[in-house]
């Protein structure tokens, strides 16, 4: 507080700040009222919002997946607020490999996961882009085990197939690569983990690297 005595106070420019608003708890209240405090209030155009899938969403293999929560937040984004949709998570039963298209459970998450919700929201225009996964890197996280991104290739692969998926369905939104843990949390392991991927060819799958 003493170093800022003085000094005189400056309008924090929110032109190109954005924040993680996932809306799934509802102690902040309902999805549409967190979007117009963010616009309206915190004055901020960016949000990066995860559609996650889950049991929830798709109980079984031969489910139907319901994309009610994910319609009804998506379809609360106001006027005056651009959104990055990660796209991300398994269902349980995705660690039976029998379930797996070609036997390859990242081909599987595309087909049956990233290519319906492309497929579903692509005409939104209040979406600007797909995140492709959220911290492939981080050991800790069983899916990432699962989908075997302990080698940075095979999220390249994934990464591929996504993009691929995305310039068909919905051309003129961003993709973008998973972000990696922070690289203050367990360097030089993450930075390591981005040049592998750099290195497999991820930067020819993306618009922007994350």
């Amino acid at each position: 507080i003493g170093l800022a005595q003085g000094i005189p106070r400056k309008t924090i420019d929110t032109n190109l700040m954005g924040v993680n608003a996932f809306m799934n708890d509802s102690r902040f209240s309902s999805p549409r009222a967190q979007f117009q405090e963010l616009r309206d209030i915190l004055r901020l155009k960016y949000v990066r919002m995860l559609v996650n899938w889950n049991d929830g969403v798709q109980a079984s293999p031969e489910a139907q997946p319901d994309f009610s929560w994910s319609d009804s937040v998506i379809g609360d984004i106001p006027e005056g607020i651009d959104a990055l949709i990660i796209i991300n998570g398994l269902p349980s039963w995705m660690s039976d490999s029998s379930y797996w298209i070609n036997g390859n459970p990242r081909k599987t998450f595309i087909e049956r996961w990233f290519k319906p919700i492309v497929a579903r929201y692509s005409n939104n225009p209040h979406i600007v882009g797909w995140q492709v996964w959220n911290e492939p890197n981080m050991q800790s996280n069983p899916e990432n085990a699962l989908l075997g991104f302990n080698n940075p290739e095979n999220y390249v692969e994934m990464l591929g197939l996504a993009y691929s998926v995305a310039k068909d369905l919905s051309p003129s939104k961003l993709v973008i690569n998973a972000a990696t843990t922070a690289i203050n949390q367990n360097f030089p392991e993450t930075r390591d983990y981005n040049r592998a991927m750099r290195d497999a060819g991820a930067d020819n799958f993306v618009d922007v690297w994350a």
